[in-house]
């Protein structure tokens, strides 16, 4: 018997950052009958080891010590992530939690460096995680951003306000690109995701396009849950929209070094959010 049989479902939402998982994940967190948790691998802890879940879970994060980033073992991320979500009470129909595409490697050390490089990180994707994903027949909805070059700028744009996630239109701000291998930055951005939709090749999973209508998005997801009226669902966040020439200071600068590429198309998406 499997484990869905007896249990709600469970699943994983996936993606870069500023791919629309936030959304995905608060609104579905609203949904009676549904539960969806942050960023479960994404540890900050002291220097102390830990050897399970019970001992991670008891941790006290006000207590004195001296912090830092530290790998805790793969088998004791999983079996944190297991726990967690076996013990979700008042759940009938779906459990999930935010698998950010720095996660996928288990490596808590080097997350903030490999997220600048997502073709080394695609080579360190977790084999213990993917199987511990199919072993619990874990449904992952991986959030794609085509146009990397809004995601960028989304990125830039929340880091210099601080507003990461707006429930009402915030005042435009416009940010300046970094130029300096602006070009290999957007490639690999671009091969990070397309990895990163390998990894879940064997998994139940779905794809969910950043740029596709929100009905739409809601429509699917409720299909691979097994959620009823999850198309009537309105978003949680809203998106910032803006055209680039309007929210990109030196938008003709960018334009010189990616027009006559194959990221050029990108140029003339309206969406920065």
């Amino acid at each position: 018997m499997s484990r869905q049989d007896v249990e709600p479902i469970w699943f994983a939402i996936s993606g870069l950052a500023r791919s629309g998982t936030s959304v995905i994940s608060r609104t579905l967190d609203r949904i009676p009958g549904v539960r969806c948790y942050d960023e479960l691998l994404n540890t900050l802890r002291r220097s102390d080891e830990f050897t399970d879940s019970e001992s991670y879970l008891a941790f006290d994060g006000k207590t004195s010590g001296r912090w830092r980033r530290q790998l805790m073992p793969a088998r004791s991320k999983l079996r944190y992530l297991e726990s967690t979500l076996k013990g979700t009470a008042d759940v009938q129909q779906a459990v999930g939690f935010k698998l950010m595409d720095n996660h996928l490697t288990l490596r808590s050390t080097w997350n903030r460096v490999l997220y600048w490089s997502p073709s080394a990180m695609s080579r360190l994707r977790s084999p213990a995680l993917k199987a511990w994903l199919l072993h619990n027949d874990v449904r992952v909805l991986h959030c794609v951003r085509e146009n990397v070059l809004n995601l960028l700028v989304s990125n830039i744009r929340a880091r210099e306000t601080g507003i990461y996630h707006a429930v009402t239109t915030p005042d435009q701000t416009k940010v300046s690109i970094p130029t300096l291998l602006l070009y290999q930055r957007i490639t690999q951005l671009s091969k990070g995701q397309r990895a990163a939709a390998s990894y879940f090749e064997e998994l139940e999973h779905l794809t969910i396009r950043y740029e596709d209508p929100w009905e739409s998005k809601m429509t699917s997801i409720g299909e691979l849950l097994g959620i009823k009226g999850l198309e009537a669902a309105a978003p949680s966040l809203v998106k910032v929209g803006a055209d680039l020439s309007h929210s990109v200071r030196n938008y003709e600068e960018v334009c010189a070094i990616l027009q006559n590429t194959e990221h050029a198309w990108m140029l003339g998406e309206q969406s920065a959010s």
